[in-house]
């Protein structure tokens, strides 16, 4: 069932997508950053860019996992009702 809800979820995460990241390229950048050592960015002076980018995708894909934990315990609940 999880898959078929992730898979059914696919324009509910476009429109989360869209209101975290402005491009395609903002996304790929708060890749990037969160693959980069805080220690690098804070040396080549992005340090804050990399903890918002950072921030950013961790709430993108924190939103995700709750719709799906949130769809996932409202349609078990109700087929435990019958």
């Amino acid at each position: 069932m999880l898959i078929i809800l992730i898979i059914l979820n696919i324009p509910v995460y476009k429109w989360i997508f869209k209101q975290f990241f402005k491009s395609g390229d903002e996304f790929a950048e708060a890749v990037k950053y969160n693959f980069t050592p805080d220690i690098v960015s804070l040396f080549k002076g992005n340090y804050r860019k990399d903890r918002i980018a950072e921030i950013k995708l961790g709430a993108f894909i924190m939103c995700c996992i709750l719709l799906i934990g949130l769809e996932y315990s409202i349609i078990n609940s109700i087929y435990n009702l019958f």
